[in-house]
């Protein structure tokens, strides 16, 4: 994930990978297109809960909320979801999710401004508790 989040932060903000070792080799090849994992962080439609890494790496990496909103996106209670693999999916996104809303304001306020622009509006519960979790100090 660490590479994943250099390559990320590389693209966006033009830096050059300088470093020596795998870390920044393997960031080097995600900027590049030249791996299998740089073919799998760039296909949004291979989604399962290592994907979910490497979407919170990459908004870690560039600020950018478009990969909150795919997190967002597969953030379902346990009660709702079937068969197995979405069980897992949707209830790793909706910990991960509310887990971070707690530890970093950037989660909280992006999750404030879903719930006041109605952007997820088949989430509203969800990011009320998010939210209040924020506030209470109740992430995971």
């Amino acid at each position: 994930m660490a590479a994943v989040l250099i390559a990320k932060a590389s693209q966006k903000y033009h830096w050059a990978i300088t470093s020596k070792g795998k870390v920044s080799e393997t960031a080097r090849e995600v900027v590049n297109g030249q791996s299998k994992l740089a073919s799998y962080v760039a296909n949004d439609n291979a989604v399962d809960p290592s994907k979910l890494d490497i979407w919170w790496a990459s908004f870690f990496g560039t600020g950018e909320t478009t990969y909150l909103s795919k997190v967002l996106r597969y953030a379902e209670p346990p009660e709702k979801l079937k068969p197995a693999t979405q069980l897992v999916l949707g209830a790793t996104a909706a910990w991960s999710f509310k887990s971070n809303c707690k530890q970093h304001k950037a989660v909280a306020d992006f999750a404030k401004k879903c719930l006041q622009t109605n952007t997820f509006p088949e989430k509203k519960d969800f990011l009320r508790e998010c939210v209040d979790a924020s506030k209470n100090g109740k992430g995971s």
